[in-house]
């Protein structure tokens, strides 16, 4: 109907939504060419918020599939033209994106830049869903950078504004994360109450990640059932082992799993 009509831009806002559909159908492909046809539309009409979320769509599409030179560099091209526009809400939605290429990518110390100034944008626009979700991500860098107390105490935070604004996908994340960050610590009654709670919390439909979390673009951190039971199980284990004493999670004692 736009084409038929000459609404370039509607044309284009509707490629986004069909790549969309695509990419929570694992497409990627499919998506990468919609994404792409919508990028050049917006370009055309000059239209800097259109392309900045095409670009981000563009880079999220790379993110998934291992690309993380392509996915950093739409993002970081994204979040130039956000910058120039003084576009704040899509500033801060960017860079949680450009976090999370950073973190693919293994360099903790620029992904926690990137989610820190995420952070901070949004607090100043009371934006509490937002703060949740940067805070998992921040939790997630902490607990993949060895920093055990940092990431629960993120993690913590990111879970009472998760429940404060009954953000569902979040408070899973955040419960997954946590989970993690106690069985690492050895708490393993803990963790299984976390993986528990995460089971409970997960939404009903498994997300694309970068599809959702804001207006424009989201981060990363979806709690899968799989996943979920997987940290269920591992936690019951490292549970049973301290209950245990001599036998451990697989019924061997602890210093014969040791040696062998």
């Amino acid at each position: 109907i736009c084409r038929h009509g000459g609404d370039v831009l509607g044309e284009a806002r509707a490629l986004v939504a069909i790549g969309d559909v695509y990419a929570a159908r694992y497409l990627y492909r499919r998506a990468l060419g919609a994404y792409r046809t919508a990028y050049r539309k917006f370009r055309a009409s000059d239209d800097k918020v259109g392309v900045s979320l095409a670009l981000n769509r563009l880079g999220g599409i790379h993110a998934q599939v291992g690309n993380a030179a392509r996915a950093l560099g739409h993002h970081r091209e994204a979040l130039r033209l956000e910058r120039e526009a003084d576009d704040r809400e899509g500033v801060g939605a960017t860079l949680d994106l450009l976090g999370d290429a950073y973190r693919r990518r293994g360099d903790l110390e620029r992904a926690e830049e990137s989610f820190r100034e995420a952070l901070a944008l949004k607090r100043e626009r009371a934006d509490v869903r937002g703060s949740a979700d940067s805070l998992v991500s921040l939790g997630s860098v902490a607990l993949a950078a060895g920093r055990l107390d940092d990431a629960l105490e993120r993690l913590e935070q990111a879970l009472a504004l998760a429940r404060r604004s009954a953000t569902a996908r979040a408070e899973a994340a955040a419960l997954v994360r946590l989970a993690q960050a106690r069985l690492r610590k050895g708490e393993g009654a803990r963790a299984v109450e976390h993986a528990e709670e995460a089971r409970g919390a997960r939404p009903a439909r498994a997300r694309v990640p970068f599809l959702h979390a804001s207006r424009r673009s989201a981060p990363r951190g979806r709690a899968g059932a799989r996943g979920v039971r997987e940290l269920r199980g591992r936690a019951r284990g490292r549970e049973r082992c301290g209950r245990g004493g001599e036998i451990g999670a697989r019924g061997v004692p602890p210093q014969v799993a040791r040696e062998g």
